[in-house]
């Protein structure tokens, strides 16, 4: 069956613009138009038009699409708390919240339009996909209300919401050199792709510059936002862990199991020997030996301001709403991973 993509692909215009010429959108060149329409006859493309009638009515569901659903518990994802969270939110003002895993071989042949369209959703959030994913600039370039949760992308018809990164850079620091007094630090980011992680890195430099004083060393490593990857980042920079007063501050709680795993594989006690601090506040964080030191995020919140979000984008209710929430709390949870560490250690 031919679908957009590939006239988008014969044609050489966007995703978008060939779903735009085809319905027959105003801000479509005619002679635009008639290119692709005639790729569209020439290939006998038919578009799905029960999905098309029944977009235009508002069916007060949206669709949650995330690539992130990973092969483990809800204890351990944060994904799924988001989910649950912005579905109670939702449901409480009239709306549903159909979940989405988005994979690409299975949806490789569909655009954002057919993915909303055949299952008749008002609108979207987007979670778990780089900024550049095809997906999120497609979502972007598109009319439907959109929220991205952690992609900083925004326009009329979309909005973003993340938490306050800037403040858990700064909690992180304050806490590891100040209170518990280690003096050498390892940053454990997420994949560079993210455009969270672009966020980190400028909140951590940031915290650099502030604390730097206290900072006898400062090195950072690659965990991929992975539990696996993370303990393999440590394997392959066990030079690191060697140093006197050493904290791993991880940009999630995952990737902190992920080192606190690692560390074992070198007889490195944690926390007698080295300080590990983690990020999100994940369930499981309660039930690993040692338990995890955290910085908690608050799916419950960031849930809800997604879903008041969209429902202002959707009802167009521009002149009092921001586009971009970042300043979501968040707060530090201390537990058995980290200590306060004594000068004659």
């Amino acid at each position: 069956m031919v679908t957009i993509r590939d006239i988008a692909r014969l044609s050489g215009f966007s995703v978008t613009t060939v779903s735009r010429a085809l319905n027959n959108h105003d801000d479509v060149s005619s002679n635009t138009k008639k290119i692709i329409q005639s790729i569209a006859n020439r290939e006998e493309y038919a578009p799905n038009m029960l999905a098309k009638g029944l977009v235009s009515q508002d069916s007060k569901t949206f669709g949650f699409i995330t690539s992130n659903l990973q092969e483990t518990s809800p204890m351990d994802n944060f994904t799924f708390l988001l989910f649950m969270k912005s579905l109670e939110r939702a449901n409480i003002l009239g709306y549903d919240i159909v979940m989405i895993h988005y994979n690409t071989e299975i949806h490789k042949n569909k655009t954002f339009q057919q993915i909303i369209s055949e299952r008749n959703l008002t609108g979207a959030i987007l979670q778990g996909f780089d900024k550049s994913d095809d997906l999120c600039q497609e979502a972007l370039e598109s009319d439907i209300p959109t929220v991205f949760i952690d992609i900083g992308l925004s326009n009329e018809s979309s909005g973003y919401v993340v938490s306050n990164i800037d403040k858990a850079a700064d909690i992180g620091f304050d806490f590891l050199l100040n209170e518990c007094g280690y003096q050498n630090m390892v940053f454990v980011f997420g994949s560079i792709e993210s455009w969270v992680t672009s966020q980190w890195q400028v909140a951590v430099k940031k915290a650099q510059a502030k604390y730097h004083r206290k900072l006898k060393s400062f090195d950072s490593i690659n965990g991929h936002y992975k539990l696996d990857l993370a303990q393999e980042a440590l394997r392959n920079h066990s030079d690191l862990i060697y140093k006197e007063k050493l904290a791993f501050f991880c940009a999630s709680d995952l990737m902190g199991i992920g080192i606190m795993r690692g560390l074992k594989e070198f007889n490195k006690s944690v926390p007698q020997d080295i300080g590990i601090l983690g990020y999100d506040g994940i369930d499981i964080t309660q039930y690993v030996t040692p338990t995890l030191s955290t910085i908690r995020q608050f799916p419950d919140e960031l849930g809800a301001q997604t879903v008041n979000l969209l429902i202002e984008i959707k009802n167009r209710n521009q002149e009092n709403v921001s586009h971009c929430l970042s300043d979501i709390d968040v707060k530090l949870v201390r537990r058995d991973s980290t200590r306060r560490v004594h000068s004659d250690d």
